[in-house]
């Protein structure tokens, strides 16, 4: 983890609201790294960033000459699920002047991801190595979301996909399987973490998934099968998530394995 990064994970990271667990913040972090030392350059950046937990952290591993971009509506009037806390734009914008890297370009994009095309985004935020998806949790929205991550992901790129495996967002899985049916040779699954999941390209998964697995040994749990492939399923001691300070108990593993189970039968 490159020094900014760690200094975010160390300091800042449980003093931003959201929603991420320290594993999968670990995982986005070697991740980072390891394409750092591959050579791999390209842009960062996030569908619905709420309040700034996890773009921050990709904010922060980008080098310099490298843009962090970020897109969401930016109104708590639109937000979906159950959120009722103070406005979190203005949460965004002072996490945003305390904990991001000032060093890579900064691009914020307020509306909706359901109006940008494929060609917009690569005209605005081409050649991404490093794509969160985490917008609205409707399978429409995340197909569209999913079509523009392909669209601007680069060749050794990874995306990183929340709520698939959450049972209270079903919607996730079937704009997920939606997408996959459509474009069954454009992103293939990586590995699986605590409410994430990593896909990249075909070419790039098999290493991604090995390097992860020598990186996170501890926190391997098993390999599975998932969509034709086997995959590292990694998991945290106690599986906690943060909301600013606070932990929240999640159980993560069965509804995991009972989704898997049915994607293994069809």
């Amino acid at each position: 983890m490159n020094e900014k990064a760690a200094r975010y994970v160390r300091k800042g990271m449980n003093r931003v609201g959201g929603w991420l667990f320290p594993l999968s913040a670990a995982i986005i972090a070697d991740l980072g790294r390891i394409q750092e030392e591959r050579g791999l350059a390209g842009n960062v950046g996030e569908i619905g960033v709420f309040q700034g937990k996890l773009w921050l952290l990709l904010n922060n591993l980008a080098r310099p000459g490298e843009i962090s971009f970020a897109i969401d509506v930016f109104d708590n009037g639109a937000m979906t699920g159950h959120y009722a806390g103070p406005p979190y734009p203005a949460l965004f914008d002072r996490n945003l002047k305390r904990y991001a890297n000032k060093d890579a370009g900064i691009v914020l994009h307020k509306g909706s991801s359901l109006v940008l095309s494929p060609a917009a985004m690569r005209e605005k935020f081409p050649d991404v190595r490093l794509f969160s998806i985490d917008g609205d949790h409707s399978a429409a929205a995340v197909l569209n979301d999913l079509t523009l991550a392909d669209s601007v992901l680069n060749d050794g790129g990874i995306v990183i996909m929340d709520d698939i495996f959450n049972e209270t967002s079903p919607d996730v899985m079937v704009g997920f399987c939606r997408y996959m049916m459509q474009n069954p040779a454009r992103l293939a699954p990586v590995a699986i973490s605590p409410n994430k999941v990593f896909l990249s390209r075909p070419a790039e998964a098999d290493f991604y998934a090995k390097a992860l697995a020598q990186a996170m040994a501890r926190n391997l749990r098993y390999w599975t099968p998932f969509l034709d492939r086997s995959v590292p399923f990694f998991a945290e001691r106690r599986r906690t998530a943060t909301f600013g300070r606070a932990l929240v108990e999640t159980k993560l593993e069965q509804p995991a394995r009972r989704l898997l189970a049915l994607l293994r039968g069809h």
